[in-house]
C-alpha cells in the first residue's frame, strides 16, 4: 500500500486488504497509525497485490471514502479470518478506512480483467 506523508514524499508498507464489491477495498489499521494522518491530508492510495510470482501482480489505484471506528473489531477480524482463519488477536479497536477503486493495471497472467 503506497500513500503520501504531508511533505508529499511516497511511502509504502505491507498490509491485509479486502475487495469488498461495488470497487471498493477494505482496509484496517490503528487509529494513530502514522497512514492514517497521511490519508486524511491526501486521501490517495495505491495498492499492488503480486500473484504467484514476481511478474504477475495486480495494481490498484484509488481514494478514500470513508473512515469509520471499528470498535467491535468486525472489520479486522473480517481479514483476520481472510488470512489467518481466526479473529484477530490483538483486541483493541481500530479504523476501517475503505477504497474505491479509479483504475487498475495488470501484468502477467495470473489477474483477469
Amino acid at each position: 500500500m503506497a500513500t503520501v506523508r504531508p511533505d508529499g514524499a511516497p511511502v509504502t508498507l505491507a498490509c491485509w486488504y479486502l475487495y469488498d464489491g461495488d470497487s471498493r477495498v477494505l482496509l484496517s489499521s490503528s487509529p494513530t497509525a502514522r497512514r492514517v494522518e497521511h490519508l486524511r491530508h491526501n486521501p490517495r492510495v495505491a495498492l499492488t497485490i503480486l500473484g504467484d510470482d514476481w511478474y504477475t501482480h495486480l495494481s490498484l489505484l484509488g481514494h478514500v471514502v470513508e473512515q469509520r471506528p471499528d470498535a467491535d473489531l468486525t472489520d479486522v477480524d473480517r481479514l483476520s479470518q481472510h488470512y489467518l482463519g481466526i479473529p484477530y488477536p490483538e483486541r483493541e479497536p481500530g479504523l476501517t478506512t475503505i477504497v474505491e477503486l479509479d483504475g487498475y493495471h495488470t501484468y502477467g497472467s495470473g489477474f483477469g480483467t
